[in-house]
């Protein structure tokens, strides 16, 4: 860890090691000792799990603006979906464990469902965010391979919510795993 963060400050900047040490900060002290007390650890977990993103960025030399913000929030959001499928199928381990997962805490799922159904929607308009910017290029490309994905991702969170079992979980599980990669 301590290496690792003053071969960030000394070699590459201060801004990307201190965006490195809050998204360790975030992962270990907060978001670890959350999983076993409340369901927003799922929550501090998407945050510390988006922040290597600002680091790459800010690594670059590029100034934390508007298409850093959107590159955060794709992968905040995106983790949702993503990780309210992976709560659905690993409940009964999570119970287990004595974790507090959204899934353990309510058994139904729908909390699970209507969470991941509202990062999706969301997720379309902010993964349109770099369309709008000046130096963007073949936006109409981008911007309905974007909708196409986010369509995709919205639609298998409905159905999860929907029907909340094990068949839809692992289809949200592998659509979300397709969408980042693709995006």
């Amino acid at each position: 860890f301590f290496a690792g963060m003053l071969y960030l400050a000394m070699l590459v900047n201060l801004q990307t090691a201190a965006i490195g040490l809050l998204s360790w900060i975030l992962y270990v002290l907060v978001y670890t000792p959350l999983k076993s007390r409340t369901p927003a650890n799922t929550w501090v977990g998407a945050v510390a799990g988006a922040l290597p993103a600002l680091m790459g960025w800010t690594a670059m030399g590029r100034p934390l603006d508007m298409v850093a913000a959107s590159l955060f929030l794709v992968l905040f959001l995106w983790q949702l979906p993503h990780f309210m499928a992976i709560a659905w199928l690993y409940r009964e381990q999570y119970r287990k464990a004595g974790m507090r997962m959204i899934t353990v805490v309510d058994p139904s799922g729908l909390r699970a469902g209507a969470q991941a159904v509202l990062a999706a929607l969301v997720l379309i308009p902010v993964s349109l965010v770099p369309v709008v910017q000046p130096q963007a290029t073949n936006v109409r490309l981008y911007f309905l391979w974007a909708m196409l994905l986010g369509a995709g991702l919205l639609a298998t969170s409905v159905a999860f919510l929907i029907r909340r079992d094990q068949k839809r979980a692992r289809l949200l599980l592998r659509v979300s795993i397709v969408y980042l990669p693709a995006l």
